[in-house]
């Protein structure tokens, strides 16, 4: 008994500590690929991508 709750506080210590590191990777990976997505050459990239594809396609 003394065993699964040793384990139970160990997996529930290891959760809360993950997930605080998780998140503020998560956080750090979400604000480069935001700076990345809205960086000049991206956004000229799709604008030019979109306007091909216009005139490849019919209305």
């Amino acid at each position: 008994m003394m065993g699964k709750i040793l384990f139970v506080a160990g997996a529930a210590t290891g959760y809360v500590l993950g997930s605080r590191a998780g998140r503020e990777t998560y956080e750090k990976l979400k604000v480069r690929a935001s700076k990345l997505w809205n960086s000049d050459k991206v956004q000229s990239g799709i604008g030019e991508t979109t306007s091909r594809v216009a005139e490849k396609t019919p209305d």
